[in-house]
């Protein structure tokens, strides 16, 4: 089974915009490999916090900054 993609990179799947990552989140994107189980348990203010933890911790190139 391949593991999932990081979303600490610089080419993402989907996008990496924050509402792409919220979408993906949540569980909504279409394709995505995250359960929508698990976003369904969060609420809307937590998956914002989490986008900013993701955001916060990206040591990638700066030029390729999407959000």
């Amino acid at each position: 089974m391949a593991g999932a993609t990081p979303f600490i990179r610089d080419a993402w799947k989907f996008g990496g915009d924050d509402d792409t990552y919220f979408k993906v989140i949540k569980g909504t994107y279409p394709g995505q490999t995250m359960p929508g189980v698990f976003g369904a348990t969060l609420t809307d203010e937590q998956v914002w916090k989490i986008i900013a933890w993701i955001r916060s911790i990206y040591k990638g190139d700066p030029d390729r900054i999407v959000w």
